[in-house]
């Protein structure tokens, strides 16, 4: 019988010792590794049939890990041993809630079951010597699985209808993920915060698109204030009005939920395959529409002010401490989103948040935000991209419906003053945070 290997990370000697022992009798092949052995990590874990992490001892990130792990690794068994609250409730949205053992469940039986609970996808390979030989006879097996032959007392070979013993329970995953690559990036501004800057910068962002050569398609689901879709509008009767050559996108409409006759997912979904990309700017309250917004998102947007009630929204702070407690309102509707999406697609998203309409003047408060900030980005799993700061220059171009990509665009006959290249300098941070990945998988 052939080994099963197990890639074990782990900084606790013992424990890798005792797990060794109890499970080779197990038929099973464990291989230690420290955390600080990144590159051995890396190189292992794509060949193991399992992945085990013990939480109370590796040096690594683990959130950022679970994360690429479930994004590059999607159908690989994950157990995690000896987590902390927090991690434990990252790994259960992930999907790896079966794989959850705590210090009391860490004996060679209690494992060997979550393992074999928790069965490899065909194909991966195992480490073992001896495991080659099989390795290619599957190989051969594989190339010539789906031949038709003709059996030996000459009947035709029969063909099992699609349907036939019910409907695979894959085939949707399947359908769903097999969609997933051939659309084009989903990006959505969300928070539960307003006046934080959303539109602004998916105006921006937008237009930077364009501006790229990218065909954009733009969704406002904030049905009561709708300030993405006034500014496209202000845009639209700037250009009408003053015969000026501007870029425009694609205006998706859409009426609120209880008026809608199809699923927003798949009006999304539609407008990904349609457009290079699609914009999304998000009520800042809590709706079905938010959820599936953040669910069909590949890259979600948030923007922050930079006061300690926004960031509350993201996590509840020790007020003595300033330590993360828990996670806070929108952070529980990303984890969800992120389980939603893993499940429907079988990937996960990219999420960022900006500190935005930013001081000119540095502050105490500023840089605590901004400690705060770095810390929760490790714990709750998302990047960090500079924001924007709090300039009458944005608030002024709403009315034209003009963004400063188009001040500085070739052929503009705005003459810019120091404010301007400022802030000319602060969107191309902000944008060189976001675009490149975009403008690579568009």
């Amino acid at each position: 019988m052939r080994k099963r290997t197990v890639l074990l990370v782990s900084d606790d000697e013992e424990l890798g010792r005792s797990v060794t022992e109890g499970l080779s009798p197990r038929d099973f092949l464990v291989e230690t590794v420290g955390s600080g052995d990144r590159l051995k990590i890396i190189t292992r874990q794509a060949t193991a049939s399992y992945l085990v992490l013990d939480a109370a001892s590796t040096a690594l990130n683990l959130p950022v890990f679970l994360l690429q792990v479930r994004t590059l690794l999607a159908d690989r068994p994950v157990l995690v041993l000896r987590p902390s609250a927090q991690v434990a409730e990252l790994a259960e949205s992930l999907g790896y809630g079966a794989g959850i053992l705590d210090e009391n469940m860490l004996a060679p039986e209690v494992l060997a079951g979550a393992l074999d609970r928790a069965h490899p996808p065909e194909g991966i390979a195992d480490l073992s010597p001896q495991s080659e030989a099989a390795d290619a006879e599957e190989a051969a097996d594989e190339a010539t699985e789906g031949d038709s032959e003709t059996p030996e007392s000459g009947a035709a070979s029969e063909t099992r209808p699609a349907d036939e013993g019910g409907t695979d329970p894959d085939q949707s995953a399947k359908a769903a993920s097999a969609l997933l690559i051939r659309r084009r990036p989903v990006i959505a501004l969300a928070g539960l915060k307003g006046g934080c800057g959303k539109s602004t910068i998916a105006m921006h962002l937008i237009t930077s698109l364009l501006y790229e050569g990218l065909e954009v398609a733009s969704l406002d689901l904030d049905h009561a204030q709708r300030s993405l879709s006034r500014y496209i509008k202000n845009r639209e009767i700037m250009r009408l009005g003053q015969d000026r050559e501007v870029k425009m996108p694609y205006v998706i409409e859409t009426y609120p939920e209880q008026r809608r006759t199809e699923r927003l997912e798949d009006v999304i979904n539609r407008a990904a395959k349609a457009s290079d990309c699609v914009v999304i700017d998000c009520p800042g309250a809590h709706s079905p529409d938010v959820g599936t917004a953040l669910a069909c998102a590949d890259i979600v947007i948030t923007p922050i002010n930079d006061s300690f009630i926004d960031l509350d929204v993201l996590a509840t702070l020790d007020p003595k401490t300033g330590q993360m407690i828990e996670s806070g309102a929108f952070s529980k509707m990303i984890l969800q989103a992120r389980s939603d999406r893993r499940q429907r697609y079988g990937r996960d998203l990219d999420w960022i948040v900006i500190r935005n309409r930013l001081g000119q003047l540095d502050s105490r408060n500023g840089r605590a935000m901004a400690e705060r900030l770095a810390e929760l980005a490790q714990n709750l799993a998302f990047r960090e991209a500079s924001g924007l700061s709090e300039r009458v220059i944005y608030r002024e171009l709403f009315l034209q419906g003009l963004t400063l990509v188009d001040l500085c665009a070739s052929g503009s006959d705005v003459q810019l003053s120091m404010s301007h290249v400022a802030a000319r300098q602060e969107l191309r941070g902000l944008l060189g945070d976001i675009t490149p990945r975009l403008l690579q998988a568009a």
